[in-house]
């Protein structure tokens, strides 16, 4: 009994181990716009973000996740909000991956842009995704110009969750979009192998730029794009895989014996 007992202590504390070091190596960073990091009003100066106008805000009248959401497109100035990733210490790879939460008001289209540092203050856009609510249009998300999934798919007001897996060696990106709260919850569209619209590096990346923007609808009507819970997922490292399989061992011991 004091055996087994000894056995299991050993493996509960292998797998909090485990537990806590794939936390802390998978998601790197999380924008959730959430209090207290974030206040109601104006996205500009708010941990790092550099918006030019009043057009985008921190806002809780139309939440995605949490109690607190980005809205851009308030003021109507078309115009990026820019969070510098400098300052973030990501470890970019193959196999990093973004996702966040998205939803269109005003049957506009807005863009989620990634950028990555080529020079002394230049930047160029790698990957540029489109979400395209209007009704002239087929209502789909575009990566890089490639249309994701069918016709009707991304339509205005429904909340979808987007996810974006990088291939460095490759230039190119995975595209998974999966629908939230819509006519068809939980449909999933995907594509792979887009192509970086630039060559991007990891180091590019780290030094780069996410960004974020709505566009106008006919009529000078303003669209309203809304993104919460923007989240930096890095792969796990091979050490960190190792010690799941020790665990995974320590387990079977235990229950053999």
């Amino acid at each position: 009994m004091i055996k087994a007992s000894v056995k299991m202590g050993v493996f509960v504390l292998i797998f909090g181990f485990l537990c806590s070091s794939v936390s802390a190596a998978v998601i790197e960073k999380l924008i959730d716009f959430e209090s207290p990091t974030y206040a109601t009003g104006d996205l500009n100066g708010q941990n790092n973000w550099s918006a030019p106008s009043s057009d985008h805000q921190v806002q809780t009248t139309d939440v995605l996740s949490g109690a607190q959401s980005a809205s851009s497109g308030v003021a109507g100035a078309s115009s990026y909000a820019t969070l510098p990733l400098s300052q973030e210490n990501l470890n970019f790879a193959d196999g990093y991956s973004i996702s966040y939460l998205v939803k269109m008001e005003n049957k506009s289209y807005g863009i989620v842009q990634l950028d990555c540092k080529t020079g002394v203050n230049t930047y160029d856009a790698y990957i540029q995704v489109l979400h395209d609510a209007r009704l002239s249009t087929t209502d789909r998300v575009k990566v890089n110009g490639v249309y994701v999934g069918g016709a009707g798919y991304f339509k205005d007001g429904e909340i979808h969750k987007i996810t974006l897996t990088l291939d460095f060696t490759n230039q190119n990106v995975d595209v998974v979009i999966q629908e939230i709260s819509g006519d068809n919850p939980g449909n999933v569209v995907s594509a792979d192998n887009i192509a970086f619209s630039a060559s991007a590096s990891p180091e590019s990346a780290k030094e780069g730029q996410f960004k974020l923007r709505s566009a106008y609808l006919y009529n000078n009507v303003r669209g309203i794009q809304v993104v919460d819970d923007i989240t930096f997922t890095a792969v796990p490292e091979p050490a960190t895989i190792g010690l799941i399989g020790m665990g995974i061992g320590s387990l079977s011991l235990f229950r053999k014996n």
